[in-house]
C-alpha cells in the first residue's frame, strides 16, 4: 500500500506536465535535405557548434548563391537531432524582416512562451525565453541573412550598426547555438559570429556523383560530355540539379542538354541560363497536357476533328501563370490557401509540374518555398514579354484580397499573420515606382498597406504597427494626391480609417494586446482538452 496516494498522483501528473514542456522542438521546415557530399563542411560544424561547451557558438556558413548553404544547414540540422535527441532546433526565415518576425511567432506559438508584458513585443518575448538558463539548450538557424539592411531595420546600416533592428533579437545564452547562413561575408562581425565556414562549389569528381545521382547519360561513354557540362556550370550544385531535372524531364542528352546552355548566353548569369531551359520545357509540357487532354474530351463527346484542332490552338499556360505570381511574393512560405482559390484543379496540375521539375520546394507544413534564383528569372522572363507590371497587379490584388477580411478566431488571424511577408514583398516592388494611371489600383496598394498595419502580429506594441501607418500615410500623400470623382470619395474614406487606426494604436495597444493573448489562451486550452 502506498502511503500519500494523491500526492504521489499529482507528483506524477506535475513529473508528466514538465516533461510536456520540456520536450524538445524541431521547426525545419523541409523533409529532404537532399544533400549529396559536403562532408567537410558537416564536420565543421559538429565540431564548432556543440552544446554544453559552456559558452555561447554562433558560426556562419557563407557562400554564392547556389552553392548549397541551405541544404547543408538543413541536413546539420537533421544529423544534430538525432545526435542530441533532447535539444530543440529552431529554423527562423532571415530573408526579411516580416519573415523574421513570423518565423518568432511561430517559436512562440509552438513552444507556449509565456504571455509578454504590454510594452514588450513577440522578438523580446522569444529572445528572453530562450535566453533563460534554466532551459534545455537548444541550435537556432537563421537562413538567407543576404540582405542586411532588410534584417538590420530601416535604419541601420554599416555605417550605424548598433540600431535597432530584427538582428539584434537573435539570442545568445551558454550551451546554445547559431547557425546562420549568408551570402555577406562582410557582415558576419554584425551578427555576432566569432567564426565562418566557406561554402565554395562542389569538386568535379562530386559535382559528376551528383548528375549521375539523377540521370543515365545515354552515351555509352560520358564522361567528357558530363565533365564539359560541370565546367559551364561552375561546379554549383544548385545548377547540376536544375541541369539534371531539364535532362531527365526533356529526355535530352547530356549533349544536346549543354549546346542548349550554351546558345542561351546573352550575358545571362549560370543560373538564369538553367532556369530559363526549366520554364520552356514547362511551356512544351503544358502545352501537351493541354492537347492530350482536349483530345480525351473531344473523343469522349464526340466532336469532329476539326472542332478539336481548333481548340488546341490555344494551350493554356496557367503553371507559368501561377510561377509568375509566386515570383512576386515572399518566396520562402508561400500558402497553399492563398494561391488555391485562383483555380484549385488547375493549381494542383501546375504544383506538380513545378515540384516535378525542382522549381519550388514542399515543406513539412504544407507551405512551398521557391529559390530566389527561380524568382529573379521568373521577373526577368516577364520583362522581356512586357508582362511584368500586369502579375505584379494581380499579385497585389490576390494579397490585399486575402486580408480584406474580418477573423473571428485565433486559427484565421494566424493565417492573416502569415500572409505579413507576402505583403511588404508585393509592396516592395511599388516602392520606387511612379503613381500608376488607375485609381483603383492606387486605392488597392493602400488598402493592402492599411489591412496589413491593422493585422500587425507584435500586439501590445505599436511600434511595428506605427512603422507600418507611417510608410501608408507617406503613400497616400505620394500616390493618391490627384486623384478625382469616386476615386477621390474613396480615398477620403480611406484617410478616415488610417486616422481611426493610429489613434486605436496610440491608445489602445495594451487593450489589443490583452485581446490576441486571449484568443491565444483559447486555443491553448481547447489544444490541451
Amino acid at each position: 500500500m502506498v502511503r500519500n496516494a494523491p500526492a504521489v498522483v499529482v507528483s506524477r501528473k506535475l513529473d508528466a506536465t514538465v516533461a510536456i514542456e520540456t520536450e524538445p522542438y524541431f521547426t525545419v521546415p523541409f523533409q529532404d535535405t537532399g544533400c549529396l557530399g559536403r562532408r567537410r563542411c558537416l564536420r565543421k560544424l559538429e565540431k564548432r557548434l556543440r552544446p554544453y561547451s559552456g559558452e555561447h557558438r554562433r558560426v556562419a556558413l557563407v557562400g554564392k548563391a547556389g552553392y548549397g548553404k541551405t541544404k547543408i544547414a538543413a541536413e546539420f540540422a537533421f544529423q544534430f537531432r538525432l545526435r542530441y535527441p533532447n535539444i530543440s532546433v529552431f529554423w527562423v526565415q532571415g530573408a526579411s524582416r516580416a519573415s523574421f518576425e513570423r518565423s518568432y511567432q511561430k517559436i512562440a506559438e509552438r513552444a507556449k512562451v509565456p504571455q509578454q508584458p504590454a510594452d514588450e513585443n513577440i522578438l523580446d518575448s522569444v529572445k528572453r525565453w530562450l535566453e533563460d538558463e534554466t532551459k534545455y539548450p537548444w541550435l537556432m538557424i537563421v537562413d538567407h541573412v543576404d540582405n542586411w539592411s532588410q534584417l538590420a531595420g530601416p535604419d541601420q546600416t554599416a555605417a550605424n550598426p548598433n540600431r535597432e533592428g530584427p538582428a539584434r533579437y537573435i539570442p545568445k545564452g551558454t550551451n546554445n547555438c547559431v547557425l546562420i547562413t549568408t551570402r555577406l561575408d562582410g557582415f558576419i562581425g554584425n551578427l555576432g559570429c566569432t567564426r565562418s565556414i566557406d561554402v565554395d562549389g562542389m569538386t568535379p569528381k562530386q559535382a559528376a556523383r551528383l548528375l549521375r545521382k539523377h540521370v543515365q547519360p545515354r552515351e555509352k561513354n560520358a564522361s567528357k560530355e558530363i565533365s564539359e557540362l560541370m565546367k559551364e556550370l561552375e561546379l554549383s550544385p544548385l545548377e547540376i540539379t536544375r541541369a539534371a531535372v531539364a535532362i531527365s524531364n526533356g529526355c535530352l542528352s547530356i549533349q544536346e542538354y549543354t549546346e542548349r546552355f550554351k546558345r542561351d548566353n546573352d550575358d545571362k548569369t549560370v543560373s538564369t541560363r538553367t532556369t530559363q531551359i526549366l520554364f520552356k520545357l514547362i511551356e512544351s509540357r503544358e502545352e501537351e497536357l493541354v492537347k492530350r487532354e482536349k483530345r480525351r474530351q473531344g473523343e469522349l463527346t464526340g466532336e469532329s476533328r476539326k472542332a478539336r484542332a481548333s481548340e488546341q490552338d490555344a494551350p493554356s499556360t496557367f503553371t507559368m501563370d501561377i510561377l509568375s505570381l509566386m515570383c512576386f511574393l515572399d518566396p520562402h512560405e508561400l500558402p497553399r490557401r492563398l494561391l488555391l482559390g485562383q483555380d484549385p484543379l488547375n493549381f494542383t496540375m501546375a504544383m506538380s509540374i513545378l515540384k516535378s521539375f525542382r522549381l519550388v520546394e514542399m515543406q513539412r507544413s504544407g507551405e512551398f518555398s521557391l529559390a530566389s534564383q527561380v524568382r529573379d528569372a521568373a521577373r526577368a522572363r516577364l520583362q522581356l514579354q512586357d508582362t511584368e507590371a500586369e502579375f505584379r497587379k494581380q499579385a497585389l490584388a490576390l494579397v490585399a484580397g486575402a486580408l480584406n477580411r474580418e477573423y473571428r478566431d485565433y486559427e484565421e488571424l494566424e493565417y492573416y499573420h502569415s500572409l505579413l511577408p507576402h505583403a511588404d514583398a508585393v509592396l516592395d516592388a511599388y516602392k520606387e515606382r511612379e503613381p500608376d494611371e488607375d485609381d483603383s489600383h492606387s486605392l488597392n496598394i493602400v488598402r493592402c498597406y492599411q489591412h496589413a498595419a491593422s493585422i500587425q502580429n507584435p500586439p501590445g506594441s505599436p511600434d511595428e504597427v506605427e512603422r507600418r501607418i507611417q510608410r501608408l500615410k507617406g503613400l497616400m500623400r505620394r500616390r493618391l494626391a490627384d486623384l478625382d470623382g469616386d476615386s477621390k470619395e474613396e480615398y477620403g474614406k480611406l484617410r478616415r480609417d488610417v486616422k481611426k487606426l493610429e489613434k486605436e494604436v496610440q491608445r489602445h495597444a495594451y487593450n489589443h494586446g490583452l485581446q490576441f493573448d486571449s484568443l491565444r489562451q483559447s486555443l491553448t486550452a481547447r489544444q490541451g482538452t
